[in-house]
């Protein structure tokens, strides 16, 4: 063989070998390409539940919250009526022990 006939085996090895190559590394790009997409949808995914739970979470405070304001709400209720009724039978007290006279007398501001 001829130096030139070793020099024409070696091209054609090296367009072979870098043929190859490229495709090989086209292969791990697509490889890689289809991963990332992959971990992007499941983080888009996992974000979505974690979102999901997180207004689950909120909803559940806020009725918590409505709810003990209902309460209050009906605490302040029976209270200023209690507050009322004291009211009134202070002022029927009142009322008495002014009809009567006696040692106990009420004295007017």
């Amino acid at each position: 063989m001829e130096e030139k006939d070793f020099q024409r085996i070696s091209q054609m090895v090296a367009q072979i070998v870098d043929s190859r190559l490229e495709q090989m590394s086209a292969d791990i790009d697509s490889k890689l390409e289809h991963h990332k997409e992959e971990i992007l949808k499941e983080f888009g995914h996992q974000t979505t539940i974690q979102t999901e739970r997180f207004h689950e979470t909120i909803a559940i405070v806020v009725e918590g919250h409505q709810m003990l304001a209902e309460k209050i709400d009906r605490i302040e209720l029976r209270l200023d009526r209690k507050i009322d009724s004291m009211a009134e039978q202070l002022d029927a007290h009142r009322s008495d022990t002014k009809a009567h006279s006696g040692t106990y007398r009420v004295m007017e501001e």
